[in-house]
């Protein structure tokens, strides 16, 4: 966090570079840049000029805006409908993070009269455990439990379950020490993929299926998924690009695992393409015995991550920026929600990185994108969880701690 602030100070002109309030996760290094003029179309709204409150302890480029959406008390992930309506998963089991308790139910945001403010409706509630959502290319929403990944039946501009939830794979019993916390990602071949991560493992190797990514068979009801990629600790979030055609998902790696104490910890961002094996907990990444891998030395031929972040970072929601509506360099660029450090809460934020037009793949060129958030006085009191790109172009992004949504805009973005 003190390097990110010592790059900041050498990069943003600013009144002074001191360090009130670091300690406790807030950088105090944020700029929130003054609107800019552009020639506006005549008979045309545009999104920053709607009658929002500027986020103004928010920092971002110039050219943006950040606007407060709604409140939804701990927005874990985002999904958009296909009519735009943005679907919220707010679950009441106590996160792994400590976050505040939802609703335990499938939140709709609705703008339909195109204000700004919207309405909310309860699409499903009683799923204390509900966290990820992905609405299906057969148009079906998706969604996760504990216990498995569901189907519910949905027809554009529905707002409201209509029948019953069906299972589609059940995800219980598959490992000791799991965790709830499941997402959702659809490749353009149909292909679901559904994480599975887990508290801690101590055995080496462990299950295949106790930190994994698995394949949703989509054509059978309570099916067992099947392993794609393994050796996993916590590789919550996936996301594919806007094709399908790559799909991706962050790992979380072991707190304990800090370079300071010897061991090659860090976070990492990994491709999902099937037969990985990342080397959990044997391993902490390729060439990297981890402390507990005494029973495996050689980690040379374990999976080597595409890029990675510090340790305690935390990556959760990702998102790729659609072409034509983001300005260069973000244009088709790489979006990633980092949830920070537990307990501090140090260095959440939006990261951005381009994407190198060869491989498709981010180029780890990380750069602050959204900035702010954390638990000092001096910031915003928050934690940033998901991401997703609304039909429209805004970037919409969840905090679980503070219990709100967000956009983010190019100031001559024009509502359609």
């Amino acid at each position: 966090m003190r390097a990110s602030l010592r790059r900041l100070c050498l990069f943003v002109v600013v009144s002074s570079c001191a360090t009130p309030g670091l300690e406790d996760g807030f950088d105090a290094g944020v700029v929130h840049p003054p609107r800019i003029a552009f020639q506006r179309a005549p008979g045309r709204r545009y999104f920053c000029d709607l009658p929002l409150d500027d986020v103004t302890l928010s920092g971002h480029p110039s050219g943006f805006c950040v606007r407060r959406f709604v409140t939804v008390p701990t927005p874990r992930v985002l999904a958009f409908a296909p009519n735009g309506d943005l679907f919220v998963a707010s679950p009441r089991t106590q996160t792994p993070g400590g976050a505040p308790q939802g609703r335990g139910a499938i939140v709709v945001l609705a703008d339909d009269d195109r204000d700004g403010a919207p309405t909310e409706h309860t699409f499903a509630s009683g799923l204390a455990d509900v966290h990820g959502l992905r609405f299906g290319r057969d148009g079906a929403l998706y969604l996760t439990l504990g216990d498995g990944v569901y189907r519910a039946s949905y027809t554009p501009g529905q707002r409201a379950l209509r029948g019953t939830l069906e299972r589609v794979v059940s995800l219980a019993g598959l490992a000791p020490g799991a965790r709830w916390t499941h997402t959702l990602a659809q490749a353009a071949d149909g292909t679901m993929y559904v994480s599975v991560g887990q508290y801690a493992s101590f055995t080496c190797p462990s299950s295949p299926y106790a930190g994994a990514i698995l394949r949703v068979p989509l054509d059978r009801s309570d099916a067992r998924a099947e392993v794609v990629a393994s050796g996993f600790r916590n590789p919550m979030y996936l996301q594919c690009d806007t094709r399908g055609e790559r799909c991706y998902a962050a790992e979380l790696s072991d707190d304990a695992w800090d370079p300071a104490s010897g061991v090659l910890g860090r976070e990492k961002l990994v491709r999902i393409a099937g037969g990985e094996d990342y080397g959990y907990p044997c391993c902490a990444g390729q060439g990297a015995t981890a402390p507990a891998g005494a029973g495996r030395t050689d980690c040379r031929g374990v999976h080597r991550e595409l890029e990675s972040w510090p340790l305690h970072d935390t990556p959760f929601g990702m998102a790729f920026a659609p072409r034509g509506v983001f300005p260069q360099p973000y244009d088709g660029g790489f979006f990633v929600a980092l949830h920070g450090a537990y307990g501090s809460w140090a260095n959440t934020k939006i990261v951005f990185s381009p994407v190198d037009p060869q491989t498709g793949h981010p180029t780890g060129a990380w750069r602050d994108f959204v900035t702010g958030w954390g638990v000092s006085r001096q910031g915003i009191r928050g934690r940033l969880t998901d991401l997703a790109f609304a039909p429209d172009g805004r970037l919409f992004f969840s905090d679980d701690q503070g219990g709100a949504v967000y956009w983010v805009a190019p100031e001559p973005l024009a509502m359609p």
